[in-house]
């Protein structure tokens, strides 16, 4: 069942993608565009170089890079997760 859960999450990561970069998306700004939600700071240029030449060669997908900044743990702290297992979330 893993494997149905993943699948289904990278789908969703490939539609958010697409509705915010567009269907060939640039990996530079995908990198930018991450490090900036992440940090609040501009991405270093090797950094945003290292990654967009993985992206735009085909070595590492949009929906990978996506994956691996919603799994990292800077992320996870900018969410809070640990937090909302104690308060949960506020809906109305």
């Amino acid at each position: 069942m893993q494997g149905f859960s993943d699948r289904r999450f990278e789908g969703f990561l490939e539609q958010a993608i697409a509705a915010i970069f567009g269907s060939a998306p640039s990996g530079a700004d995908m990198v930018m565009h991450f490090y900036q939600s992440l940090t609040g700071q501009t991405a270093p240029e090797d950094l945003v170089n290292q990654y967009a030449v993985l992206i735009d060669g085909g070595s590492l997908t949009p929906a990978d890079l996506a994956m691996q900044v919603a799994e990292s743990e800077l992320n996870i702290q900018n969410v809070g997760l640990i937090g909302l297992t104690q308060t949960g979330l506020d809906y109305i």
